[in-house]
C-alpha cells in the first residue's frame, strides 16, 4: 500500500516504488493516492494496482496474535495504520484484563 499526497513525493513516485519493491521483495503494491491533499497540491486522485494483480477484497494482517481484515481498495485511507500498533496492543491487554475480571466476578 502506498499513498503519495504531496507534489514532492509524487514527483519521486516511480523511484520510491522501485526502491520499495527492491528493498522489501514485495511485488504487490496498491496505491491509494486519493485524498483531498492531492487536490490542494493540484494533483489528480490516483487509486489502483501499481504492481501485480488486484488485491483481494480483504487482506489479512496479523499483529500481536490478533487477526485484522483490511480493505485496501475501499477502506478508510490506506485501511490500516502502522503507527497505531502500540494502541492496538494496549487495547488487547485491556480487553484481556476486562475478560479476566469478568470471569472472576462470575465465580464470586
Amino acid at each position: 500500500m502506498t499513498q503519495f499526497q504531496s507534489a514532492g513525493a509524487d514527483a519521486w513516485r516511480e523511484e520510491l516504488i522501485s526502491t520499495l519493491t527492491e528493498a522489501t521483495g514485495c511485488g504487490n503494491i496498491y496505491d491509494r493516492s486519493d485524498g483531498a491533499t492531492r487536490a490542494r497540491e493540484g494533483l489528480p486522485e490516483i487509486s489502483g494496482v501499481l504492481r501485480a494483480p488486484n488485491p483481494p477484497a480483504q487482506i489479512e494482517v496479523f499483529e500481536h496474535g490478533l487477526r485484522f481484515l483490511v480493505d485496501v481498495r475501499h477502506g478508510h485511507k490506506t485501511g490500516y495504520y502502522i503507527d497505531q500498533r502500540g494502541n492496538r496492543h494496549a487495547v488487547r491487554a485491556l480487553a484481556e484484563l476486562h475478560a479476566s475480571a469478568a470471569v472472576v466476578a462470575r465465580a464470586a
